[in-house]
């Protein structure tokens, strides 16, 4: 399969990225994902260096990497998408608000969401800030900014949203199934595994292409998505992966219909 760019991402101009480069990344990526993550749940360890050890050796040295060897793009630019701005600006509110509002609101409704009060809220945004910093803008910068970006730019948003999703799922498999007692269990955490991977990276994906580029605003998406389950009472985190799925899957219908009738004969303006 070429990889060649007929669209590019708005995060870097326009280039060939050479097809080696992207297996390579996701080889890496799955294979540190795999490795690292399966050992805390083996040993009784603490999960959170080994989460930022795959964060850095799996992620964003290869991203970081392969996007300086290739022509045209460079490390830099990829950086740069971490500080840029969407526009419009606004675009920053529902990437911080859509994800928890819907979970909150759809928790409401079935009466199992969390009290709100300002001490709750406090931790939740802390939460949220943090993860943003530590984890999730560096998670995006190489998820979304080098890989989807992409893949996108030769797929298009969906296709190539769902290619990074199986990845993306791939290197959280560990996680999702340590200690699954039955091959039933292990079925059904997969099937939530990648279902809400598709739609968290759908949601990713048409937000990226209509933010131009700011790796900012997605990786606040991602850390919106983390801190979400919050705000439903233990047990109850389905919402919050069914509301994820929903939005992605909207958002895909919605951009792929705007594409389709931008591009039918006497319907573009």
């Amino acid at each position: 399969m070429s990889i060649t760019r007929n669209s590019a991402p708005p995060s870097s101009p326009s280039t060939i990225v050479p097809p080696r480069y992207l297996m390579l990344f996701g080889a890496i990526a799955v294979a540190s994902g795999w490795l690292l993550l399966s050992v805390p749940p083996l040993l009784g360890l603490p999960l959170e260096p080994f989460i930022l050890a795959t964060l850095g050796l799996g992620l964003v040295v290869p991203a970081l990497v392969f996007s300086h060897r290739t022509p045209g793009m460079g490390a830099r630019a990829l950086l740069r998408g971490i500080v840029r701005l969407p526009h419009p600006t606004w675009i920053l509110i529902p990437s911080v608000l859509g994800i928890p509002v819907a979970v909150w609101s759809v928790a409401s409704f079935v009466g199992v969401a969390m009290p709100i009060d300002p001490r709750r809220l406090l931790g939740l945004a802390i939460e949220l800030l943090m993860s943003l910093i530590v984890v999730n803008i560096w998670e995006e910068m190489a998820w979304t900014g080098y890989f989807q970006g992409s893949a996108m730019a030769v797929r298009g948003v969906v296709m190539g949203s769902i290619v990074t999703a199986l990845l993306f799922a791939a290197v959280h498999l560990p996680l999702a199934l340590f200690g699954i007692a039955t091959w039933g269990d292990g079925a059904l955490q997969l099937l939530i595994l990648v279902s809400s991977a598709i739609g968290l990276r759908l949601a990713i994906g048409v937000l990226y292409t209509a933010a131009g580029g700011s790796i900012l605003a997605v990786a606040m998406v991602h850390a919106s998505f983390n801190t979400a389950g919050g705000l439903v009472t233990p047990g109850n985190d389905g919402i919050r992966i069914g509301v994820v799925i929903t939005i992605g899957v909207v958002a895909a219908i919605i951009y792929v219909a705007r594409r389709h009738r931008a591009h039918t004969p006497g319907r573009a303006r």
